[in-house]
Parts: C-alpha cells; structure tokens; sequence
C-alpha cells in the first residue's frame, strides 16, 4: 500500500513528498470526515502544481508568444456575446466538482416546474453543510431568474449574476435575487445526484443540480445576501410633508 502510494503521489514534487507520511494519516483518522481529508489533499496538490505557473512562467503566456499565435492564424478580433458569455461560464464554474456527494456552498439546483427558467444558489457555509445537524438541516439559498445574455454582460463585475450552461448546452446567464431564505432538506434531499422533491414556499417542488460556482463568486453572493437582514429603516420628514422610512445596509 505504502508504495502503491508514493508512486501515485511521486508527481508531487520533492518538497510535498518529504511531509512526514504520519502526519498525513493522523490527519485522515482524525478528519471530520472522508470528504473533508479527501478535499484537503485535493486541494494540497492542486495548489502545489498550480504554484510552479507562477515560479516558471509557460513560454505560451509570454506576449510576443501570444502575438505570433494571432498572425499565424490571421485573427480578426471578432468576438460576439456567445463567444464572451462562454469564457464567462468558465471565469466563474468551478469545473473540478464530483456529484457523488450531499449538497455544498456554491452548488446551483434547477426549479423543475412550470416556471422553467428559475434556480436556486447554496449559500450555507461550507463547515455547516459537512454539519447539517448543527443547522438542523435547514440550508441557506438565495433564487435567481434567467435573463439575457446581453444584460448580464453589460456590468458582470457590478451585477450579481452566473454563467452557466444549460441542458441543451449553451450558455445561460442567471441574475441573484439578494434575499436569504432557508429549506430544510432531509439526508436523502441533500444528495445531488438525482431529482428530489422540496417545498419551496410551502409548495412542492422538483429540483435537481446543475453547476456550481467557485467558492470566491459565490461569497460574493453571501456576503451581499446576508447583509440584507442588517438593513436598518429611519424615518424622515421629505419637503412634502409625508413621512418616509427609508432602509439602507
């Protein structure tokens, strides 16, 4: 077993490899979990390889590398909204997901009703949804509606929207509604490798996974949605003598 698993690990690199090996398995038996030390190690080697980009840059991102690509192959420049929502899809998918698992922050559910073009966003916190007891199964999520792609890449860094594709694979851009709620969903709701019934508004509803995004968009989402409940309401008196009670974050 030992050598099965310095073998698959030997692309790691010296450094990685000289971490006490005791050190690894301490961690697995005592980890929350066999997700939690799996996305540890996931995330150990990714951020290990990924680090030797910025130590040695590839000769394919050096600019006059880039610039000779274009002559050679004569292009035009011309882009369309297609071509720019779809480096958008992959900007802000987080492409290295498995399905074989309970619902997590970033994961984005498609409403299977009339209503076809709704979804709904996981914003609950990664340790409470690993913890579903500690909430009592009730996940935080915030809904959003489809809309053109010409809106949403008019302002993407400003607006609070998603690219994703869509069952027929194109693009879809889905604009956040920044108002929290909570569903509670039972162990076999949580799994998203499948359709599963939820009430939604206290009506049933059909939900199945679509995508998810990368941790940074989606707290950005959270961060916008929850300090929605921090809103604060004042009255004043406006030069028509009607009260008014305003409410600002």
């Amino acid at each position: 077993m030992r050598n099965q698993l310095l073998a698959n690990s030997s692309f790691i690199g010296k450094d990685l490899s000289q971490i006490n090996e005791n050190v690894f398995f301490h961690y697995m038996e005592n980890a929350d979990s066999d997700d939690v030390f799996n996305e540890y190690l996931i995330d150990l080697w990714k951020t290990y390889n990924t680090s030797s980009f910025y130590k040695n840059k590839p000769k394919m991102l050096h600019k006059n590398v880039l610039n000779d690509y274009k002559v050679v192959r004569n292009l035009k420049m011309d882009v369309d909204e297609k071509g720019l929502a779809k480096l958008n899809y992959y900007y802000n998918m987080n492409h290295q997901t498995e399905i074989d698992r309970n619902i997590q922050f970033g994961d984005i559910l498609k409403m299977r009703s009339k209503d076809q073009n709704k979804y709904i966003l996981c914003i609950t916190p990664h340790c409470d949804c690993l913890h579903p007891d500690n909430i009592n199964g009730l996940y935080f999520f915030v809904k959003g509606s489809e809309t053109g792609i010409g809106n949403g890449l008019k302002a993407p860094d400003a607006e609070y929207i998603s690219f994703i594709k869509s069952d027929k694979e194109e693009i879809v851009c889905i604009e956040w509604s920044l108002k929290p709620f909570t569903i509670y969903l039972c162990a076999e709701q949580r799994k998203i490798n499948g359709s599963h019934s939820i009430l939604y508004m206290n009506n049933p509803c059909k939900v199945q996974y679509v995508a998810s995004l990368k941790d940074n968009y989606t707290q950005r989402i959270s961060n916008q949605a929850f300090s929605h409940s921090s809103r604060v309401g004042i009255p004043f008196v406006k030069t028509n003598g009607a009260n008014s009670d305003s409410s600002s974050s």
